[in-house]
């Protein structure tokens, strides 16, 4: 048996969830050695990792009136049962809910329910005793609670080696600077992204922004590791001619919502003078009727519930263009930093990728850096973006070669393997 690796995360490792990002770079490793915490109410069905424990939030709600409740338990694969719980069902209406209304009350209101909350349960500390974890590896997030959760991992286990994830801008003030509630939280979560830093023996950064960033802040020399490539056979694609369809697969949280709408608009204006382009958007975001509404009144657009990941791959197959979007409202910077884990999935289907965003958020500047997209920073362009490659439809065969090739270049999935297993074993 090798070294035992515990890595938590806040979705189950779920194609539907579509956050494949530990799946994807522990798929060479023996399943036997990996146990995954996670905290959403879902399935697991990955056959990456071996055991799986789950703490429900909404349980963890209820032991603070209750206190016998039991808030965790070990789960066993989707795959391996037939699940019909109606509880689990409700739990996950009420997060979708949630996700959709993300009021600041709301999320100081979670904070509190994990505070006082009785999460630290001997069931957590019994899977914890068994699988006895070598290894801790772990994303470092903006929520207090998650961090909360892995300090403990790290005082009860003692873990040999702990290995932090820097994915998102968790430790600066850039992304509202104008807002004070947010600065006055900020200040808070610094100090414990601080504090989870300096417990870890090695940290992994998301992208060159985020190395460069997060070694001049805590004085680190940090790993810039990306989710691989997936295995893909295509290997060329050729426009076929007649209606151009656009593919959109991932959350809309975060301001990405009306970043879509506006693409929506813009389709449907060009689709006034005949069909030229198809939209089709693919989220497990729970939107409200009205935005759905809005969206399937333009011309050419429609929005869908999310599928599972393996299905997303075929929808991406069948599209000409791919569509990568970030919040480009004025103050939003919440994006900055991050390098999205659909970027290596996109630049895996040999397809032409449309990439819209502010000019200094991490994805986009890789983009333009690399010239694997096309590329926008602001609203008002989106139309004429679009109108251009109706009218130049060479330039998407053009950007479907250089995604390929850089995806091939820079996400190498046996260099990044190779990378991950000398961080792990080394």
């Amino acid at each position: 048996m090798g070294k035992r690796i515990l890595i938590t995360s806040i979705p189950s490792w779920n194609q539907k969830s579509g956050s494949n990002t530990f799946s994807t770079l522990f798929k060479t490793f023996d399943s036997k050695d990996i146990a995954n915490i996670y905290i959403r109410p879902e399935r697991p069905d990955s056959i990456v990792c071996s055991r799986y424990f789950n703490i429900r939030e909404w349980q963890v709600l209820r032991s603070i009136i209750k206190r016998g409740e039991i808030t965790g338990s070990e789960v066993i694969r989707q795959d391996d049962i037939l699940i019909n719980n109606n509880e689990l069902v409700k739990e996950q209406e009420k997060t979708k809910y949630y996700s959709r209304n993300r009021k600041k009350i709301f999320l100081w209101m979670r904070e509190l329910a994990w505070k006082l909350g009785k999460w630290q349960s001997k069931e957590l500390n019994t899977f914890l005793d068994d699988f006895n974890p070598d290894i801790l590896v772990f994303p470092i997030e903006s929520y207090f609670y998650f961090n909360s959760i892995n300090k403990y991992i790290i005082k009860y286990c003692k873990p040999k080696k702990i290995i932090g994830y820097l994915w998102d801008d968790n430790f600066t003030y850039k992304q509202y600077p104008n807002n004070i509630s947010y600065l006055i939280e900020r200040f808070f979560l610094r100090k414990q992204v601080k504090k989870l830093v300096g417990e870890c023996t090695e940290i992994l950064a998301i992208s060159p922004k985020m190395k460069e960033e997060c070694d001049k802040e805590f004085g680190i020399n940090s790993t810039i590791l990306t989710k691989p490539l997936r295995e893909s056979s295509i290997r060329s694609y050729k426009y076929q001619g007649g209606i151009i369809r656009l593919l959109y697969t991932g959350s809309l949280v975060i301001g990405r919502d009306r970043t879509i709408k506006n693409i929506a608009f813009a389709v449907n204006k060009i689709n006034e003078t005949g069909n030229h382009l198809q939209f089709d958007i693919y989220t497990n975001t729970a939107m409200n009727l009205d935005y759905i509404n809005e969206i399937d009144k333009c011309k050419g657009c429609k929005i869908h519930e999310a599928i599972p990941q393996n299905q997303v791959f075929i929808e991406q197959e069948k599209s000409d263009i791919l569509i990568f979007c970030e919040s480009l409202e004025k103050g939003n910077n919440v994006a900055r930093l991050s390098f999205s884990t659909k970027i290596t999935d996109y630049l895996s289907c040999h397809r032409c990728i449309f990439a819209i965003g502010p000019r200094d958020n991490s994805s986009i500047e890789y983009f333009q850096k690399e010239d694997a997209a096309i590329t926008c920073s602001n609203n008002k362009d989106i139309y004429s973006t679009l109108d251009n490659i109706i009218h130049n439809t060479d330039i998407i065969e053009k950007y479907a070669e250089k995604a390929y090739l850089c995806g091939y270049k820079n996400h190498n999935p046996d260099v990044i393997c190779k990378k991950l297993k000398n961080i792990i074993y080394g």
